[in-house]
């Protein structure tokens, strides 16, 4: 009843909506179109709350609008937690810059990639946020790992696997192999299972693996 012949504009609207959100909605309701998009509203008692609007307009035989359909969901929980998850990581980023590690996060849905600027030399990324092209990716692969990393990758995102970890070597910028372990995982999925969100980072371990030669060889003389 409260809300019983208030304008559309200003139901709910309170000091943190935006203007330029009112003024979206105003031209929506004017124009006849549908809108959609999430403001900040407030209940009765001055409570802030996330609210995804939708309208849609009604129109008769004549194409004359009768009425607008108008639902609302309370989406606080859900911007609550997307705003955790963006603080979780750039937290991590901070994290494996710190420690001297490359990091990635590739978006499966737009096919974009973000990465340390030395991941995006070493796959011909100029620049960040920029289109991912898988060929890129296996140039740097050595050959005999490429079909095990190929087919780590697919367990991933596939949901055979929770993480993908496997010791590969990749060309660097001087044209020689590195041994690097690679380790990934899948941040989102959708309600089908399918992958959305990919972060991972990758470590150099070119000392430890000469170490571990040595080693080998040192045994196989002694014996």
């Amino acid at each position: 009843d409260a809300a019983y012949g208030k304008p559309l504009t200003t139901f709910l609207a309170g000091e943190g909506t935006g203007s330029h959100k009112l003024k979206e909605l105003k031209q929506a309701l004017s124009t006849g179109q549908n809108y959609r998009s999430t403001l900040l509203h407030y209940t009765k008692s001055g409570v802030p709350f996330w609210n995804e609007v939708m309208i849609c307009p009604v129109v008769n035989e004549q194409g004359v609008i009768e009425k607008f359909v108008f639902v609302s969901t309370d989406v606080t929980e859900r911007i609550h937690k997307n705003e955790d998850l963006l603080y979780n990581e750039l937290r991590w980023k901070f994290a494996i810059e710190k420690s001297g590690d490359d990091y990635f996060e590739y978006n499966l849905e737009t096919n974009r990639f973000f990465g340390s600027e030395n991941l995006q030399s070493l796959l011909r990324i100029k620049n960040s946020d920029a289109q991912l092209n898988l060929s890129s990716v296996i140039h740097i692969i050595h050959a005999e790992d490429s079909e095990k990393a190929v087919n780590s990758l697919f367990n991933l995102l596939s949901g055979y696997t929770d993480t993908f970890q496997e010791e590969i070597r990749i060309r660097n910028k001087q044209g020689y192999f590195t041994w690097v372990n690679v380790r990934a995982t899948i941040t989102n999925r959708d309600l089908k299972g399918n992958a959305l969100h990919l972060i991972g980072t990758t470590s150099d371990i070119s000392k430890i693996k000469e170490t571990e030669k040595q080693l080998i060889e040192a045994k196989a003389k002694a014996e």
